[in-house]
């Protein structure tokens, strides 16, 4: 008598034969899919795209994304698989505030401000400069600090006024 022998059926998972993406495409959105084996190269539009050794990859889509990108893979044997992806809007809740983000600023305080950094530029054009100080106003200090943002500009100090 002949002995049957058991015979298991594996059945082994299907291999892609083109891009397949399992995710809803939409703005801000991420997906996810696989190519198929012998695949070497994966842009979406301009953009690489890292694969996985088995084939697997991951796309994130930018809150602007347009509504079509193309999604192209290359394989070993130079085939080139091309896969447009329609992207949907995604309604975002964005709200707009009119306000100016800062108070504005007068002239008169932007000059007040930039006077020292102008003088500065004024001094290393020039290559030298006359300090202008005020009696009983003007601190030694507030001198040597002068002197110390000149020396990086190449400007000379030729001298020193005192006014009342």
């Amino acid at each position: 008598m002949k002995a049957l022998l058991p015979i298991a059926l594996v059945a082994a998972a299907p291999v892609p034969a083109d891009i397949q993406i399992q995710s809803n495409l939409e703005q801000g959105g991420v997906a996810y899919g696989t190519v198929p084996p012998g695949t070497v190269s994966l842009t979406l539009g301009d953009e690489k795209v890292p694969v996985a050794p088995d084939g697997r990859f991951l796309l994130g889509f930018d809150r602007d994304a347009p509504a079509t990108l193309k999604l192209e893979a290359r394989t070993a044997s130079g085939a080139v698989l091309t896969r447009p992806l329609a992207i949907a809007r995604h309604a975002w809740a964005i709200q707009r505030v009119d306000v100016p983000k800062r108070p504005p600023v007068t002239n008169e305080e932007v000059e007040r401000l930039r006077a020292p950094e102008v003088a500065q530029i004024v001094a290393a054009r020039a290559q030298g400069c006359l300090l202008v100080t005020r009696r009983h106003r003007t601190r030694l200090a507030d001198i040597e600090e002068v002197k110390g943002r000149l020396q990086p500009t190449g400007a000379q100090l030729l001298g020193a006024v005192i006014n009342e």
